[in-house]
Formats: C-alpha cells, structure tokens, sequence
C-alpha cells in the first residue's frame, strides 16, 4: 500500500477536479435555457388552453349552424306551404269570378 500524501492526493484528485469544472462550465452555458423551461411551460400551456376554448367554441358554432340549416329547411317548406294555399285560395277566387 502506498503512503497517502497530500501531493498523492492532489495528482489522483486533479482529474476529479477537472471534470467538475467542466460540469461547472457546462451547467453555466446551459443555466439561460434551463430558466427560461417554466415560462415556455407556462405558455405552452396558455396556448393548450386556448387550443381547448377554441375547440369548444367551434363544437358550440357548428350545433348553431345546424339548428339554422334545419331551421332554414322548415322555413321554405313553409313558403312552400303558404304559396300552395295561395295557389289555391287564386284558383277558388277565379272559379267564383267566372260562375254566371
């Protein structure tokens, strides 16, 4: 076994040392990005939440538009419906003007 000196300890630590500095250079250049992860986070879930509204507001649209198209159907029938009696009530009326 060999005598542990502080010159021995210094040359079998240096490289230990070394690769924590690196790390310490490491972590330094990488800190910006690491602070600004909460606020991508936090717009990105601002964003999912308006993704979400928008997904809701396009369900509650497209039930609106729906109802017009049925809505709109059932009106014309009625025209349809309201110019057949016209039809009818004008040939009463002319059937009437014609009796001698």
């Amino acid at each position: 076994m060999t005598a542990l000196t502080l010159e021995a300890l210094r040359e079998e630590l240096a490289p230990i040392a070394a690769r924590i500095s690196n790390l310490e250079i490491q972590i330094a250049i990488m800190r910006p990005n690491v602070d600004g992860i909460p606020v991508l986070a936090k717009a990105i879930k601002v964003l999912q939440d308006d993704a979400r509204m928008q997904h809701e507001d396009l369900r509650v649209q497209n039930a609106m538009l729906s109802r017009l198209e049925y809505a709109t159907g059932m009106y014309a029938e009625q025209q349809r419906a309201i110019y057949e009696q016209l039809t009818q009530l004008r040939d009463r009326v002319r059937a009437l003007e014609d009796v001698p």
